[in-house]
């Protein structure tokens, strides 16, 4: 069985790269990436109930990152509906972990998002913090909800002006864990034509801060492996590994 599995992976390699080749299919994946955030496509899926603004090729391979790292603690900036962090604590929570904690921070945690988020199965296992997650006490509130010792892995989903994203980099990213990750969804802001988006802008998003971060700190990389096999995703090379 094994080296059945070992052979189809192989197979898959060669079949991404032979994807990856085909200029056509590769345009044509990102004009509709383009097309798709006019419509907010994203929009259209929920996870065990509550809307999880995330395109499907993201989830999948957001499931496949937690499988292999099984992660102690998720941090997760941006709350919003609450469908992100509720789908981490169940993909955890179905790994088997016993012990596990996904820390979800959010400036503006609303009332009926809180209301429902309260009603999830996975509840128990958030634990949410009202704030910015730049904020200094919030950060070292989040130092102490962690300990010690812990596999974590953070996603950053809030913000996506550069600003913001290069804080939240520059603090978050030493409570990763070695060969954990960090993620950036909405990287994809900046492959997109200019004006794509109303409030986020080409030159000023959270891929010019994780272009700079990367620039000046070697103990991540980008997992090509990870990011190259999906056409659709607001993550465009924004699956960080930690390397040392």
């Amino acid at each position: 069985m094994k080296s059945e599995i070992k052979k189809f992976i192989k197979e898959r390699s060669k079949d991404i790269n032979r994807m990856l080749r085909n200029k056509e299919f590769f345009n044509l994946s990102r004009k509709w990436l383009a097309k798709s955030i006019k419509y907010k496509y994203n929009y259209n899926y929920t996870w065990l109930g509550r809307p999880i603004i995330k395109y499907p090729d993201d989830i999948v391979v957001m499931q496949e990152i937690l499988h292999k790292v099984r992660p102690d603690i998720v941090i997760e900036t941006g709350i919003a509906h609450g469908g992100s962090i509720i789908f981490t604590a169940s993909i955890l929570k179905m790994l088997g972990k016993k012990k596990f904690k996904v820390i979800g921070i959010d400036i503006d945690i609303r009332k009926h998002n809180l209301e429902e988020i309260k009603k999830s199965i996975v509840y128990k296992y958030l634990d949410l913090i009202e704030g910015s997650s730049t904020d200094t006490k919030i950060f070292n509130l989040v130092k102490r909800k962690i300990g010690k010792n812990k596999k974590i892995l953070v996603i950053l989903d809030s913000d996506h002006s550069y600003n913001h994203v290069i804080k939240e980099l520059n603090l978050y990213s030493s409570l990763v864990s070695k060969n954990s990750y960090m993620i950036l969804p909405d990287t994809y802001i900046d492959f997109m034509p200019k004006n794509t988006f109303k409030k986020w802008k080409v030159g000023n998003n959270t891929y010019t801060a994780l272009k700079e971060f990367l620039s000046k700190n070697k103990n991540f990389k980008i997992d090509i492996e990870v990011n190259k096999k999906s056409l659709i995703s607001e993550a465009i090379n924004g699956y960080i590994k930690k390397i040392v």
